[in-house]
């Protein structure tokens, strides 16, 4: 859920401010002006957020978010811990018999993480991350998508929150150079644990966005 002057990360600014233009005292009906980053709350990263030349997420087809998709349980990774490939294996090994992970279908990533630490810096300061390894194996299974509950970055907490090298962010390159979008900021992967979905990712259809704003569902029974 979207909230007046949260900040996204610590050193960005508000990423999302309501302003009302007509007021149903004065004017009758109530309208409101919205001023928000394309990557504020759950939202989808297009390529182009770190790849140049890379597609904007109105040219993303909707069949890269729409579909089957599993969730892997890795809950049993806490504070700054590693995702390498070895967790990521483990992790699809242990899906019940019959599910499995799908070439050109999403794959969520569960640690339980945001639902834990949401609304305090800890959620950036003390997340689980993926690894190099952990990104390359993903490309390596064909998803079309990864969705996250933690933050994917090793690095970038080691920076100056004013001063952030593109270095830091090599999880993102890697994953959106390979056209392995990020479905970020997941909330309640617990519910889902180990199944089958029918997901249903559906961004901002914004014209040359780097990202947009989404409402993620996950349809159980179908």
């Amino acid at each position: 859920m979207l909230q007046i002057g949260k900040k996204l990360y610590p050193g960005g600014p508000a990423p999302f401010v309501m302003e009302p233009v007509m007021t149903h005292e004065k004017d009758g009906f109530l309208s409101t002006k919205v001023t928000m980053y394309t990557h504020v709350g759950t939202h989808i990263d297009a390529p182009i957020h770190f790849v140049n030349e890379g597609r904007t997420i109105d040219q993303l087809s909707l069949e890269m978010l729409v579909g089957r998709a599993v969730t892997l349980d890795l809950r049993d990774k806490g504070e700054n811990e590693p995702l390498d490939r070895e967790d990521l294996q483990a992790a699809e090994a242990a899906l019940p018999p019959g599910i499995a992970i799908e070439a050109g279908r999403p794959v969520l990533l569960c640690t339980g993480w945001l639902d834990k630490t949401w609304g305090s810096f800890d959620f950036w300061e003390k997340s689980p991350y993926l690894t190099e390894r952990g990104a390359q194996w993903l490309v390596s299974k064909n998803v079309s998508a990864a969705g996250y509950d933690f933050f994917q970055e090793a690095e970038w907490y080691a920076h100056s929150k004013e001063t952030i090298p593109p270095s830091a962010f090599k999880i993102h390159r890697l994953l959106l150079s390979a056209g392995v979008l990020n479905i970020e900021y997941l909330t309640n992967l617990r519910e889902i644990v180990g199944m089958s979905v029918f997901l249903v990712a559906s961004p901002i259809k914004i014209l040359r966005g780097d990202g947009a704003p989404a409402r993620v569902i996950a349809i159980v029974d179908f």
